[in-house]
């Protein structure tokens, strides 16, 4: 900036402090040498109000023909309407449009889920055509990116932290450390502790498309469904009861950030049904069992088992089968439906041993196996 050094004067004035021979000789010093410390001092001044002057001069007269922002993850397209908007585009370069068009381009970074990224500053870059006032600035902009690592292959940016929410006096057996006060939606105070989980981090991360060294985005909407889905969308259940918190965490890298969920996993994951009946049309009993695990595999994979035993259909030949759980056939069915797969993709595959059609038109036993795939909405766009 514009303005005197004061180390040299002030090592200068401190030499004036010696005493007998050493004070002449500082005295002789500094007769010698400070009009030239002060007049190299003046000339750098003056020479910083000249380019200063020019600087001014340049932005003054310099039409913006176009505004970028290269490498950065906002569309050309919003940075020109922008630019155009502020009056950069047309007119010069002032602080006041700068900081204008910085206001709207941040508030896009928020809105789209980039909550660490802004813009940071401008450079004019002049046209180099004979004759030319035109120019182009250039957006210096922030841009966090999800931390990656060289040395572990199955690394993920994706951290989560797992507490359960602690009725009485369950909080006794959790040392002070694993303990969170976490204050809930109506304002009281509930205690946590620390858990562990059974959600992978990497297959949400998949989901969430939190990829090692791409740009830092957190999507509220993919976020949310993880504790809430739709009811006209899914059916299968939440892994998440609650996400109490997601924020980035620094690393060592500039630049660079891990992300940490806080979150309450639905629980229990498994589910265990049986019943023997006994048909008042038939007079024989009747036995059915049902399983199911909702997160079996750690991704939100749902599991079903279901047997039933001494119901029958009819066979092929119209007759009815054998019944009873003793002479009765079993019938069987074995579901995995995964709609975690992220961009709303999903699929369902089903063993059976049974009837392929219920109703009238009942056929015989038959063993086999169907599976269903939900397409991406991206790729249904295209």
């Amino acid at each position: 900036g514009v303005g005197y050094e004061e180390s040299s004067l002030t090592r200068h004035r401190l030499d004036l402090r010696g005493g007998g021979s050493a004070r002449a000789a500082t005295m002789s010093n500094l007769s010698t040498q400070l009009p030239s410390i002060i007049r190299n001092r003046f000339s750098k001044q003056s020479k910083d109000r000249d380019t200063a002057k020019r600087q001014e001069e340049l932005l003054s007269s310099t039409k913006v023909k176009s505004v970028s922002a290269p490498g950065s993850a906002i569309p050309q397209a919003f940075i020109t309407q922008c630019a155009e908007e502020c009056g950069l585009i047309g007119g010069t370069l002032t602080p006041e449009k700068l900081e204008h068009a910085s206001s709207v381009i941040n508030r896009w970074y928020l809105r789209n889920g980039f909550a660490l990224n802004c813009v940071i500053g401008a450079t004019l870059v002049p046209s180099e055509a004979e004759g030319s006032d035109d120019g182009t600035v250039v957006l210096k902009v922030r841009e966090v990116k999800l931390a990656k690592s060289s040395t572990k292959p199955n690394y993920t940016p994706l951290k989560l932290t797992f507490i359960d929410k602690v009725q009485g006096d369950d909080g006794g057996s959790s040392s002070l450390e694993d303990l969170l006060s976490i204050q809930e939606e109506d304002g009281s105070e509930s205690v946590y502790a620390r858990s562990q989980g059974r959600t992978s981090p990497n297959k949400l991360a998949r989901m969430l498309r939190m990829d090692p060294g791409s740009p830092l985005q957190l999507n509220p909407t993919l976020i949310s469904e993880l504790a809430a889905f739709p009811k006209d969308k899914r059916t299968q259940p939440a892994l998440f009861s609650k996400i109490h918190a997601v924020r980035p965490v620094p690393t060592s890298k500039t630049d660079e950030v891990e992300v940490e969920m806080v979150v309450s996993e639905n629980k229990p994951y498994t589910s265990f049904e049986y019943g023997i009946t006994k048909s008042l049309y038939t007079n024989e009993w009747e036995g059915e069992l049902n399983a199911k695990n909702t997160n079996a595999f750690g991704g939100g994979e749902v599991v079903t088992v279901n047997i039933c035993k001494g119901r029958s259909n009819l066979g092929g030949d119209g007759e009815q089968n054998m019944r009873g759980l003793m002479n009765g056939q079993s019938t069987w069915r074995i579901s995995l439906r995964d709609d975690y797969l992220g961009d709303d993709s999903g699929y369902e595959l089903d063993l059976f041993q049974g009837n392929i059609d219920e109703g009238l038109s009942c056929r015989p036993i038959r063993t086999g196996s169907s599976m269903k795939v939900k397409v991406p909405r991206s790729l249904g766009e295209r």
